[in-house]
């Protein structure tokens, strides 16, 4: 459970009915796609206009882990909140929730997450509506024992229209 500093619920604003619920990977793709916007001053925004894309060495893997433990004592006591969670690309769809972003929101598994997301970044920006922006990073959360270790960043590339 990602514990929010009074300026990180600022960056949120309103937090979605479902954090409580949400895998660490999803709340901080919330947090930090809204850090993102808010750096860049960047709160209004036709919704079509933006996407959001993000690279990931691991993907869900934190998430899958956690669901696969809920499964020891059968099927039965799986955690239905957690399967919720076990695509990378819910993280991204929860951030897209959020801030209302309708355009292309998906996640990049490759060795070089970061590199790849502003390459896909690049490439949609080609297909979207003139003064089109994308949100990219790199979104990972990998298992360490008791404690996870978390790359959550993202960066804003516009279109060369802008």
């Amino acid at each position: 459970m990602l514990k929010l500093s009074p300026d990180e619920t600022t960056i949120i604003g309103n937090l979605p009915d479902r954090w409580l619920r949400m895998d660490t990977m999803s709340q901080h793709a919330v947090l930090e796609v809204g850090r993102a916007l808010h750096d860049a001053k960047m709160r209004d925004f036709p919704p079509e206009c933006c996407g959001l894309i993000a690279g990931s060495k691991h993907g869900s893997l934190a998430t899958d882990l956690t669901f696969k433990q809920t499964l020891q004592d059968g099927v039965a006591f799986a955690s239905p909140a957690l399967f919720g969670y076990t695509l990378a690309n819910i993280s991204l769809a929860e951030a897209a929730s959020q801030y209302k972003i309708t355009g292309p929101v998906f996640c990049v598994l490759d060795t070089e997450p970061l590199k790849a997301a502003q390459q896909e970044a690049k490439r949609w920006l080609r297909f979207m509506p003139p003064n089109s922006f994308v949100i990219y990073g790199e979104l990972d959360v990998i298992p360490a024992g008791d404690s996870e270790q978390i790359t959550a960043t993202f960066y804003i590339q516009k279109s060369a229209q802008q």
